[in-house]
């Protein structure tokens, strides 16, 4: 069996090979953060849309309009649910638990989310204010410690989308 033999590149080839590798990886890193925020528009949508339902509920107006605006809505709720955004982040064990631990604090806020957004407000607040690198009021130390052991994308995720969720419920009460 005859021995196989690697040919070194000379050496400005290897570095423009690095160069371009290195933009890939920059285009690819884009790409997942232009992702990441797609993803957290359509969760503002079905927020927004959630609201818009909630609001059209206690108006004033026909029957009919009532009907006609809620048919649309769901229409549009059933078009922004169709679209699927997945990006996948690699995870070692203790990553995956602390942010199934994340996941439960923020499908518990969101529930309160409907139920009374002022208290979720607080808490959202609180869980927003334990991501920034400088506080600026009282910290949720338990979500903290599971925070500091997510990935770092994981971090960032979470941490747009309660900045989301405070901007969401903010522009409902001044708007």
């Amino acid at each position: 069996m005859a021995e196989k033999r690697i040919i070194p590149l000379p050496m400005g080839d290897t570095s423009r090979l690095i160069t371009y590798l290195d933009d890939v990886e920059k285009n690819i890193e884009y790409i997942r953060s232009q992702a990441n925020f797609l993803q957290q528009e359509q969760s503002n949508f079905i927020i927004i849309l959630q609201k818009l339902k909630d609001e059209c509920l206690t108006c004033v107006m026909s029957n009919a309009d009532r009907q006609q605006l809620l048919a649309n809505m769901e229409r549009i709720k059933t078009r922004i649910e169709s679209v699927q955004i997945t990006v996948n982040t690699v995870r070692n064990t203790d990553q995956k638990a602390a942010l199934e631990k994340v996941m439960l604090r923020l499908d518990a806020m969101e529930t309160l989310l409907d139920e009374n957004p002022q208290d979720a407000k607080e808490k959202i607040a609180i869980c927003f204010n334990t991501c920034l690198s400088e506080t600026s009021g009282p910290i949720d130390s338990k979500f903290q410690n599971y925070l500091l052991e997510c990935t770092v994308d994981d971090q960032k995720q979470v941490r747009r989308k309660l900045e989301s969720w405070l901007r969401t419920l903010d522009d409902a009460q001044h708007g």
